[in-house]
């Protein structure tokens, strides 16, 4: 999730992967985001070990402006991307079944992208994480 201060904006970027995430995909997926957002980047990341090693990969990497805080360690209530995917999983995508792997992440795909269009929706996220925006 991202938010814009000087402009009060909140967006919710993302991606699906077929499989396990890898360090290299973290990467990639914060170079976009270098690309796309202008200002500095402070990204708040679990302690996974695909985070640890990609913040590791981006520090030694020519990216600026980019900044790493550690939310604590086994305390995903404080992660409002989790809100996110419980919303989705247990809201839009309870009780459905996909007919094969394809109609699952077009389904996927557009459940994130309605909950983007929902301001107020994606404040709760940061709010069940008891963090202010």
């Amino acid at each position: 999730m991202t938010y814009c201060p000087k402009r009060r904006t909140l967006s919710t970027p993302f991606q699906i992967h077929r499989d396990h995430i890898r360090t290299e995909e973290a990467v990639d997926f914060i170079r976009q985001l270098r690309n796309q957002l202008r200002g500095p980047l402070i990204i708040c990341w679990d302690r996974w070990a695909v985070h640890r090693s990609a913040t590791k990969k981006i520090a030694a990497s020519k990216l600026k402006r980019i900044h790493f805080e550690w939310l604590p360690a086994y305390c995903p209530e404080l992660n409002p991307v989790e809100s996110r995917w419980s919303h989705a999983k247990y809201g839009e995508l309870a009780n459905w079944e996909a007919k094969d792997e394809k109609q699952l992440k077009l389904r996927v795909q557009h459940t994130l992208d309605q909950q983007k269009d929902r301001i107020s929706l994606a404040e709760s996220f940061f709010e069940s994480a008891k963090l202010q925006i």
